[in-house]
């Protein structure tokens, strides 16, 4: 885990198995993460000083076919002063219910 990026390194320390997944792919990092837990990660993303995830950029749904879950919803976050970006993505069942961030 050592040479996981900070923010990987620091979610998987507090929220362990609700980390589903770690993907990296073009110098990016999107964490798949359990939807009942998806205001509890966005507050802990934006409020840990050392991460500063400030900004959310943008929020989008994905209804899928054919997969084992049949929605995603994608948030992209931004660090302002870290000038970091982030992806986490939650996947639904056919109930497609998650709950709001705008609180955080």
């Amino acid at each position: 885990m050592g040479s996981e990026p900070r923010e990987v390194e620091k979610v998987r320390e507090k929220f362990g198995e609700a980390l589903r997944d770690v993907v990296y792919f073009r110098g990016e990092e999107t964490l798949v993460v359990d939807p009942g837990r998806i205001v509890e990660v966005c507050r802990f993303l934006k409020e840990d000083p050392e991460l500063d995830f400030n900004l959310l950029l943008d929020v989008t749904g994905i209804h899928f076919l054919e997969r084992e879950y049949s929605y995603e919803v994608v948030y992209h976050l931004l660090s302002l002063t870290r000038k970091k970006r982030l992806r986490l993505r939650a996947r639904l069942g056919k109930e497609g219910e998650i709950d709001t961030v705008v609180p955080v």
